[in-house]
């Protein structure tokens, strides 16, 4: 129990089994009590972070991935101030959403991905779900595209409020534009 809940107040986007749990005689029992205490220290964690010693949420970023990081945190912040059902991230090497979910939201992250390789590579990051699509599709065809995946596979009903993260290709003077949109769902 011990190294669950700390690995969940160090920040941890992932805790595994041992071989001799998972080879045990409850397996599925304990995945389910891994599950509660995972909750619970995450409740903990944001109820009395004081008393959980958590790793600060303040994620610290240099260089050319803060202007990411900003956008990340900013995304963030605006999920949970208008109670979003899912934050909706366009992607193509998979950046993005691992910067989002580094800020720990409290919806999913419906990230949409050109491959299957970057899809598996974001299935182990907290609260991602990357869906393979949207290619053939030019830039400014893909936020509406995903938008529409996303309410087709059930991930966001109509009336759901959303964020949609996505870079924009190069322009002169300019390496990309990392750019955020808020939308609800009609």
């Amino acid at each position: 129990v011990a190294d669950v809940t700390n690995a969940i107040y160090d920040g941890a986007d992932a805790v595994m089994l041992s071989g001799e749990t998972a080879k045990g005689l409850y397996p599925a029992e304990t995945v389910k009590m891994m599950n509660e205490i995972i909750l619970g220290a995450e409740q903990f964690g944001r109820d009395a972070p004081h008393l959980a010693k958590c790793r600060s949420t303040e994620c610290t970023f240099v260089g050319t991935t803060r202007n990411i990081s900003s956008v990340c945190k900013a995304a963030v912040s605006a999920a949970h101030e208008q109670n979003a059902a899912a934050i909706i991230v366009v992607t193509k090497y998979g950046m993005i959403p691992r910067f989002v979910a580094a800020h720990k939201p409290n919806c999913p992250i419906i990230a949409f991905c050109p491959t299957y390789k970057v899809g598996r590579q974001l299935q182990i990051h907290r609260g991602v779900h990357p869906i393979v699509g949207l290619e053939g599709l030019e830039i400014h065809e893909r936020p509406a595209a995903a938008v529409k995946d996303a309410y087709d596979i059930g991930a966001v009903r109509t009336g759901d409020n959303i964020v949609l993260v996505m870079a924009d290709k190069a322009t002169k003077g300019c390496d990309r534009f990392i750019s955020m949109r808020s939308a609800t769902v009609s």
